[in-house]
């Protein structure tokens, strides 16, 4: 006997619910969890039961697992599906074989072993670094009294650079300006100079002289290295800079515009990535730069290029694919960063996955949507892209919730099998970098494609403060692309409507921010379903079902919009029942 129902409990219980019972799908589990409650003041902790249902799908086995992974209060949780209510009794044994029973768990006994080890740890890593720092202070003076005596011959001095300069793989020699410096990595040459904080803008020759460096020193390699002075500590971490002066990069001038983009974990080596890849062509342009086709070794790679003046989006984009669960196959893959100079002009590089087919604007421009079957199939690859960025992951390894903030047809990439994967981020923002933002202005002063705004954005009712605002108005955005999709699927007679923009009917190609908040927020209007894949609706179910979810994902009212979890489940039901 397969169980159809559960035992449910306070927010566990779903919208359908009856009387403490939630109804379980095919393929789902009841489970049992023990929730840790904390109150306002923080000092007391009690525990509770919670009951509840978890639908089929690719994420129910992990959560079913929980306990499996380390969290700072035990993951007491457990499921099953062998009979109805079967959760009821659960959680009488959990773990490695230690009985847990509601009234006796003890919170200091599971956390008590940890605080004693991390205190231990946390002892220790002092007493290292306070080593550190007193083997640096000694390593210091001892590069001090080299320079001193390096400066009292020149000579001397100018063979050893010449000949550090000369040697490709040398080991490093120091050399000290000053005691207020900031250190730059010196390239090919194996030199590592230290250098004042400088910017891109300065003049190479006039540095020279003020900081009384021999002007025979090899410091075109500094140039590429510069723009690590901008760069957060942590972004300086994961993205080394590379030393490529001279490159195949064609002119890029100062006022080009991006899109593009990525996610995961980088497979190459960044420190080298620019000078191997060759750049061949341009395929994109948007807001941030520009995106070119790139080759490496035969393999082809998308080269999404910002400047400096843009570099806080740049690393925006870098950071969010630092996340531990980015790695998806309806999210483009993101594969290495870099710095260069170029001309004078320092260049920011993502490198990502390429995609031949190119955008789904692209696709849609030069083909048709042939069937129903064909188009679920690409907005399913589209919601379990958007769905796995709203996911929140809860642990050490854990996800939070991004919003992509710049949904769009030129932001989602055709792959080759005809499925669909997001791009460009240099938008997004989660909870941590939106408090950031509050904090410091760390955000661009506006985000999104004017097209696919929210009325909630044109009409500035949006709560910035809170993710979760953001979630929505991806949803928005998401429905204008469906409606795009649907619009080119072939009627009856195998004929297809031509690609049109959304709202390509109240406004201009180009449409400025009034003329979107006339159309969206004081006219009401929205994209128009034609009357033929209305009448082709009322025959098909399917059809009727795809249109009446698109007009809940462009809703006015926020709140009322379907969630990114709801239309994936959605969509897979409708797959399910073509």
């Amino acid at each position: 006997m397969v169980a159809t129902k559960c035992r449910c409990r306070y927010n566990e219980c779903p919208d359908d619910s009856d009387f403490g019972t939630c109804h379980l799908k095919p393929g789902g589990y009841c489970y049992t969890f023990f929730e840790e409650i904390i109150d306002v003041g923080g000092h007391t902790r009690s525990i509770e039961k919670r009951f509840g249902c978890f639908s089929p799908g690719e994420g129910t086995l992990l959560q079913c697992k929980g306990y499996l992974s380390y969290h700072d209060v035990l993951k007491n949780i457990s499921c099953c599906n062998s009979h109805d209510y079967c959760n009821d009794h659960l959680l009488t044994q959990i773990n490695d074989g230690e009985i847990v029973y509601e009234e006796k768990f003890s919170l200091f006994e599971t956390i008590g072993p940890w605080i004693y080890m991390a205190a231990f740890l946390l002892v220790t890593i002092l007493l290292l670094m306070v080593m550190a720092i007193f083997i640096n202070y000694k390593y210091r003076k001892y590069l001090e009294k080299k320079a001193r005596e390096f400066q009292k011959n020149d000579s001397f001095s100018h063979k050893l650079l010449i000949s550090q300069v000369t040697t490709a793989h040398s080991s490093p020699t120091y050399l000290n300006i000053s005691s207020n410096v900031s250190d730059y990595s010196g390239g090919s040459s194996g030199i590592y100079v230290k250098y004042p904080s400088i910017n891109t803008s300065q003049n190479i020759s006039n540095y020279t002289m003020e900081s009384n460096v021999p002007s025979y020193h090899c410091l075109s390699s500094v140039a590429s290295n510069t723009t690590s002075s901008f760069m957060s500590e942590n972004t300086q971490q994961t993205v080394l800079s590379s030393q490529k002066i001279s490159s195949p990069l064609p002119p890029v001038s100062e006022d080009s515009i991006t899109s593009g983009s990525g996610s995961g974990v980088p497979r190459m080596v960044q420190s080298t990535i620019a000078k191997q890849i060759d750049l061949k062509r341009m395929i994109g342009e948007g807001r941030f730069g520009r995106v070119y086709h790139g080759v490496r070794h035969c393999e082809h790679y998308a080269v999404k290029i910002f400047f400096s003046r843009h570099e806080s989006s740049w690393r925006r984009e870098v950071d969010i694919y630092q996340g531990i669960i980015m790695r998806h196959e309806n999210i483009v893959t993101f594969l290495a960063a870099d710095i260069i100079s170029n001309n004078g002009c320092t260049q920011l590089w993502l490198v990502t996955e390429y995609h031949e087919l190119g955008s789904l604007f692209d696709y849609l421009n030069l083909n048709p949507i042939k069937n129903v079957p064909q188009m679920i199939s690409i907005m399913r690859s589209i919601i379990f892209g958007l769905s796995h960025l709203h996911l929140e992951v809860i642990g050490t390894q854990g996800k939070p919730r991004i919003a992509h903030r710049d949904i769009k047809s030129k932001n989602i990439l055709m792959k080759s099998d005809y499925s669909c994967c997001i791009s460009d981020f240099a938008s997004a923002t989660t909870k941590a970098l939106n408090d950031a933002k509050i904090l410091s202005g760390y955000d661009i002063p506006c985000f999104g494609t004017v097209r696919y705004m929210a009325p909630e954005i044109l009409n500035n009712t949006i709560n910035m403060d809170r993710i979760e605002e953001f979630l929505y108005t991806d949803i928005y955005s998401l429905g204008l692309v469906y409606w795009e999709i649907l619009n080119r699927l072939q009627l009856n007679d195998g004929s297809a409507h031509c690609y049109s923009k959304p709202y390509q009917e109240y406004v201009s190609d180009e449409p400025t921010f009034h003329d979107i908040c006339q159309t969206v927020c004081i006219d009401k209007h929205r994209p128009t379903i034609s009357h033929n894949h209305q009448l082709m609706a009322n025959e098909n179910l399917i059809l009727f079902k795809i249109i009446n979810l698109i007009q809940e994902c462009w809703t006015e009212n926020r709140f009322a919009r379907l969630t990114s979890l709801r239309l994936k489940k959605t969509i897979i039901d409708l797959q399910r029942d073509i």
